[in-house]
């Protein structure tokens, strides 16, 4: 939401989501499975074993997130008794693994937001459509395209294919990102931030918005999702 925001340059209006857990819950577990991977009689066989999710990227990400040691040995050992090694039918999660946001910003600008599981690339894309060409970003490839438009499909279109450099912290970057931008405030004060602090404040009441149109099934407005918040405090 925050990206959203930044590129819009103006506030959501509405926002509307559907979406729900729709596939991993216990219901769905395969036969004979247990609670841990690490006494399933199953794990073998289980496309989602903690153990084959894990194991091969010990030492990276997302095994990092368990252990900083690229020793399998020692991440297999987290695995045995960690949150990580339970399995992910029987687990008291309740997020959604498939989710649409709609949103509507002030000028009539619309955005969509797409998350699913069900996928082998576990990156974020971004697709940025506008009157002159539209952009494409993968942050697990790094590239960034522009696309100028042509008069129509038969002449010759411009491209532009940008090659960003490996990000050396979490988040695709953001993260180092962020904490340069505050270290550069704090040294040339007077200055405004990349991402303004109010800026993320809304995207977070965004994310509010959306998850109360995802249970509710309506269309939220969110100067009046505001102006709630606001008497609730």
């Amino acid at each position: 939401m925050d990206l959203l925001n930044w590129l819009m340059g103006a506030q959501a209006k509405r926002i509307s989501s559907c979406g729900s857990l729709h596939y991993f819950k216990e219901s769905n577990a395969p036969a004979g499975s247990t609670a841990r991977c690490a006494d399933c009689p199953v794990e073998g066989r289980c496309r989602f074993s903690a153990y084959k999710s894990y194991l091969p990227a010990a030492g990276d990400w997302p095994a990092a997130v368990i252990t900083s040691s690229s020793d399998p040995n020692v991440l297999r050992k987290e695995l045995d008794h960690s949150p990580y090694g339970r399995c992910v039918y029987r687990c008291d999660n309740d997020v959604c693994d498939q989710q649409v946001v709609a949103v509507e910003y002030e000028g009539g600008q619309t955005a969509s937001f797409n998350m699913s599981a069900f996928t082998n690339r576990m990156t974020r894309t971004i697709h940025v459509m506008c009157e002159d060409g539209e952009i494409f970003g993968d942050d697990g490839l790094h590239e960034i395209e522009v696309l100028s438009f042509s008069s129509n499909q038969v002449e010759g279109y411009q491209s532009e294919m940008i090659h960003v450099s490996e990000p050396r912290s979490g988040h695709g970057g953001g993260d180092s990102g962020i904490v340069d931008d505050f270290i550069s405030l704090l040294q040339n004060g007077g200055r405004p931030a990349r991402s303004e602090i109010g800026m993320s404040v809304d995207s977070h009441v965004m994310a509010g918005a959306a998850e109360m149109s995802r249970l509710t099934g309506q269309t939220i407005d969110l100067d009046s999702y505001r102006r709630q918040l606001g008497k609730e405090k």
